[in-house]
């Protein structure tokens, strides 16, 4: 080998550790024939080329959009312009109006800071040190998900004039998305597991208090003590709510929302100068048995923790 190529060699050395990485992660993973170094073809027809051993969310994404030219499909669409439906949509206040023992949350605040500069501003924190105020907690969920206009009926009703439109975005307006919190660091809020009322600016109390054994059992915090965070938000996705009108598509719009949400309460607390941290290795059944979740039509799909820092 000439000068130049050892040169070239030495200068790229990395190479071989990205070789010896993309082999070995060939090895356990199904979609090893993507990687930069290919495994043997044998080798992936022997392991992973089953018909009968896919990915669920591979099968998923093969089955939940077949069916969009089908004429009941359409029409089952077309039937939530109905005026009943409509109605339903302009109605859905009066569940939260059911509970008398809702907590009322303090009116958000009004956010000054510059959207470009808060979007550069923003990162994943994973240190945290202490509490945050009521208000600021309040404004968090406000911006998240609650009530911030409204569409006029052109058919009123008696108690149904408006249908409530949310801070973010869902497919059909159906909002199958609830946010769940586990606070514990939130200044003029008991310790304990809420849901957050979008339509009331309110929390409906689970459950009182939480213990130190069973915060740190909600997921894999890795070096985030969350002991100094304020309170999580877990994503709950209700799959009746909008699955009667879009079926198996139903499910990819729920996951979808989840992240408009989550992106919203980020840069809103990034505004605030506070910080958060979307985390993938929650403990879903936990969550959903602590919360009092079937775990069938009501399902954990993302969660974040909050707190009072900007240290990444």
């Amino acid at each position: 080998m000439d000068s130049k190529g050892k040169k070239y060699l030495e200068e790229h050395a990395h190479y071989r550790e990205i070789i010896s990485m993309s082999s070995q992660y060939a090895l356990i993973s199904p979609y090893a024939d993507t990687t930069v170094v290919r495994t043997p073809e044998v080798v992936l027809k022997g392991i992973y080329h089953s018909r009968v051993n896919r990915f669920v969310s591979e099968e998923y994404l093969l089955n939940f959009r077949t069916y969009s030219a089908r004429l009941d499909f359409r029409i089952g669409i077309s039937r939530f312009r109905a005026r009943d439906a409509l109605l339903s949509f302009a109605m859905r206040n009066k569940k939260e109006q059911a509970y008398d023992n809702t907590i009322k949350l303090p009116q958000a605040k009004k956010i000054k800071a510059a959207f470009s500069a808060v979007l550069q501003a923003r990162r994943s924190v994973r240190t945290f040190k202490g509490s945050i105020p009521l208000k600021d907690f309040a404004t968090i969920l406000f911006y998240s998900q609650g009530i911030t206009g409204y569409l006029q009926l052109k058919e009123k009703a008696a108690d149904a004039e408006r249908i409530m439109l949310r801070a973010a975005p869902s497919g059909g307006g159906f909002y199958p998305v609830k946010l769940y919190i586990v606070a514990w660091n939130v200044e003029g809020l008991e310790r304990g597991i809420y849901e957050y009322y979008p339509y009331e600016h309110s929390l409906r109390l689970i459950e009182k208090g939480y213990s130190e054994e069973d915060l740190n059992a909600l997921a894999g915090f890795g070096d985030i003590k969350v002991e100094d965070s304020a309170f999580c938000v877990a994503y709950v996705y209700e799959l009746y709510l909008n699955s009667h009108k879009y079926g198996n598509a139903g499910a990819a719009y729920g996951f979808i929302e989840a992240g408009e949400i989550a992106e919203n309460a980020q840069l809103t607390t990034t505004a605030l100068g506070y910080g958060a941290c979307d985390l993938g290795g929650y403990d879903k059944q936990f969550i959903e048995k602590r919360f009092g979740l079937d775990g069938i039509s009501k399902q954990v799909i993302h969660f974040t923790v909050f707190g009072n820092g900007g240290v990444i």
